[in-house]
Order: C-alpha cells, then structure tokens, then sequence
C-alpha cells in the first residue's frame, strides 16, 4: 500500500508540473504576442507620424494596410535618397566656401556664443601663426592672446541690430614671440545671431609704414619752412614802414598770410612730434586743470571780445591731476578756439568739468549750427578735414586743431567725441583724461605731518 500510495504521488506531481510548464507556456506566447502587437501598433503610429510629415495625410488617417506599407517603404526609401542628395550637395557648398574663404586676402574667424573658435581662414592662421588649428577646441582668446580682440567681439554683441554696420577697431598686435615688432591691426566684427560673431581682420603694416613715411616727410618739409617763413616775414614789416599808407594794406593782408603759414608750420611739428612720443615723453607733473583751463581762455579773450562772447564754467574750482601742463594747456586751447570760431555772437561757451573715480571727463559746447552730419562728428579729428571749408578758410583756421587736441587726449590714457548738443544745437566736443597718480606721487603731494 505505501508503495501504490508513493507512486501515486509522484504520479500527481508529474502533472502538476506538466501543467505548470503548459501554464508557463500559453503564459510566455501571450504576452510575446502582447508586446509584438503593442510594438507594431507603435511602428504604425510613429510610421503615420513620418508619412504625415512627409505629406501623405491619407495614409495617416487610415488603418494601413500591407500594400499601404509598401507604398509607405516606397516612399521613406525615395525621401532617404533625396535627403542624401541634398546633403552631397551641401557638403559641396561647405567645401567651396572653405576654399573660399581660404584664398580671401583678409583673415576672418567666426566664433559661437560661447567664443569658442569656430572658422579660421589660412590669412588668420598666418597672420596669427596658428598651426595645428581646428574649431571648436579652444575659445579665441587661448588662440590668439589679445584683450583687444576679445572686447571687440563681446561689443558687437552688445550692439546688435537687425541693419547694424560691423564694429571696426585698430590696435597693436604684440605677438607671445617677443623678437617680433608689434603688428598694426584692423578688424571688423559683426554678430551673426544667436551669439556668433564674423570677424574680419587685415594687417596695417603697409599702410603704417607709409603713414610713418608721410609723416617724416610733412615734418621734413615744415622744418625747411621756418627759415623762408621768417625771412619773409621780415621782409614784409620792412616793406610796410617803407611804402605809403594808402600801399600798406597789401603788406598787411601778406603779413597775414604769412602768420598763418607759420602757425600751420608749428601745428604740423607739434603733430609729428605727438605722433612719435608715448606717454613717458610728456613731462609730467601734478596740476590743478581749471586754472589751465582760464589761463587758455584769456589767451583767447581778444578773439572772443570780438564776437562779445563768454565763458560759462560748470565744475568744481580746482581739479587736480597728474599731465603734462604745456599739452594739457594747447588742449583747451584748441577747444576753446575752436569753439569761439563757430560759435555765434552774443552767446557763451559752456564748459563742463568733473571727476569720476580716477577719470576727469569735460565738455566744451557751443551755440553754433554744430555738425551737419555724423561722418562730419566722426572725421572732425583726422588732418585738414573741413566741415565747411570755405568757411574755414574765411576763419583763418589751420584744419589741425582738432587732430593735435586728439592726439593729446589719447597720449593722457583718455578718449575725445564729437556730438552735437540738445541744449545749444551747436557743437559739443567731450573728453576724458585718465589720472594715473602713483601712490607715491600722492605721498609727495601731501602733507607730511612733522616727526614728533
């Protein structure tokens, strides 16, 4: 009995296993047949979701059928071939740009928002002696170590609009190699959208080399002017005590001439001699700017009588700072002359001083028609530039002003516009200077309290 009852129930759980297995097998089929039915519904959705994109709105509204998958295929492999056409002839656009781009004279790069380097051409790559360059490694100031550049690039940013003309900037290149001389630069920047930012750039060495030449030359010739000029200005007083009054008005008119000239010989040296010094050749001192400042203009006082105009000072009643007297004073010289010659008679010229942190900003503004264009507001400083030359002339000017004044500023750390002014109209020249006074020189200055 125990042995029937042993088989019996080895017997039972050989079909309880069995029927396990068979359990375990209808259970493996259905849900394989779940998830192939789930993945096929999902491949005709995602393959409606394609062929409504691509246009074929029927089929994707429609349960497909096999012969509807076989158009479908038909046409994703027709789309696919097209798509690799485009992308060949794409990728022939993208290579004849490259070549392009690298037989341009000029250099250009172009960088993301993030100012990683993206594009640079074989004049850039020379120009800056980058060899083994490829985009997107490193950002451009790794690449090429000028600060110059890199503010260049952060303002076009900073004046982007949709019809925005490309930033330019000029500036001395001075290469990591210290052998090398430092390179003059141009550059133009514009964004692109999104960031990106072209830039364009050409090397100046050509053209700094004749401007050095040219202006060798100018100063050549205005010291070869003295002699003559004096000579004939002798000549000239001579002649006018000698000859009839009713005869003396031509001597004067020469003499007049003759004056101009002269001081047109003066203001080329002294344009030649800022052209060729740094700020370690100005005689620096500390100064108070205010008195320069009246001391320049009762030096114009005659002139200014003549026209019954004044001089409106708004500032505080000293200033002081560390320049050159004698520049800091042909400055305000040129400023205010400038501004009595154009102002209109009976009114003033207004003059504005203050200090902001170690920068001394002023405006000199007068009540004339001011500048007719924003050209005129830009070239105002270059050399002999006339916004109205015949009335120049008539004013007896010598059309270097303004460039002496500029090269002034720029030899004190600061920076000169031209504008015009809301007030007035008329026109407003605005300078900054840069005090840079040492600790020490600020030791010297002060008070030193006595030794107990």
């Amino acid at each position: 009995m125990r042995v029937r009852e042993t088989q019996h129930r080895i017997g039972g759980n050989a079909r309880v296993k069995v029927m396990q297995a068979i359990a375990a097998l209808i259970a493996g089929c259905c849900l394989g047949l779940g998830v192939g039915l789930w993945r096929s519904r999902r491949s005709r959705r995602e393959l409606r979701t394609v062929l409504q994109r691509q246009g074929w709105v029927e089929a994707a509204e429609l349960p497909l059928t096999n012969s509807q998958l076989a158009i479908a295929f038909k046409r994703v492999s027709e789309t696919n071939e097209r798509c690799k056409l485009q992308e060949a002839s794409l990728q022939t656009c993208l290579d004849a740009y490259d070549r392009f781009l690298d037989s341009l004279p000029l250099g250009y790069m172009q960088v993301d928002r993030f100012n990683m380097l993206l594009q640079c051409n074989r004049a850039a790559r020379d120009l800056f002696r980058l060899h083994g360059w490829q985009p997107r490694q490193r950002v451009l100031l790794e690449w090429v170590r000028s600060y110059e550049l890199d503010r260049l690039v952060q303002s076009a940013r900073q004046h982007r609009t949709d019809q925005a003309a490309p930033i330019t900037l000029a500036w001395s290149y001075y290469p990591p190699d210290r052998d090398v001389a430092p390179m003059p630069l141009r550059a133009w920047a514009l964004d692109l959208g999104e960031g990106t930012v072209a830039i364009a750039l050409e090397s100046r060495q050509d053209a700094s080399v004749q401007e050095r030449q040219l202006n060798r030359w100018t100063t050549d010739v205005a010291h070869e002017l003295k002699t003559p000029l004096t000579s004939i200005r002798l000549v000239a007083e001579t002649l006018h005590k000698r000859i009839p009054p009713e005869l003396q008005t031509w001597t004067e008119r020469l003499q007049g001439e003759i004056s101009r000239l002269t001081a047109l010989v003066q203001d080329l040296l002294e344009l030649s001699y800022l052209d060729r010094c740094d700020r370690g050749a100005l005689k620096l001192e500390r100064l108070e700017l205010v008195r320069i400042l009246h001391d320049a203009w009762e030096s114009l006082t005659p002139l200014a009588s003549q026209k019954q105009q004044r001089m409106e000072y708004i500032g505080p009643n000293s200033c002081w700072m560390e320049g050159d007297p004698q520049r800091l004073h042909r400055l305000w010289l040129n400023l205010l002359d400038n501004a009595v010659k154009y102002n209109r008679s009976n009114a003033a010229v207004r003059v504005n001083l203050r200090r902001n942190g170690d920068r001394i900003e002023a405006d000199v503004v007068d009540g004339g028609s001011g500048f007719a264009s924003e050209e005129a507001c830009v070239r105002v400083f270059e050399r002999f530039y006339r916004t109205d030359a015949a009335r120049a002339r008539s004013e007896g000017g010598t059309g270097l002003g303004l460039a002496i004044a500029r090269q002034i500023v720029e030899l004190h750390g600061g920076k000169i516009t031209a504008s015009n002014a809301i007030e007035t109209g008329g026109a407003c020249l605005s300078f900054c200077l840069s005090d840079r006074q040492t600790a020490e020189s600020q030791e010297l200055q002060e008070p030193q309290p006595d030794p107990v």
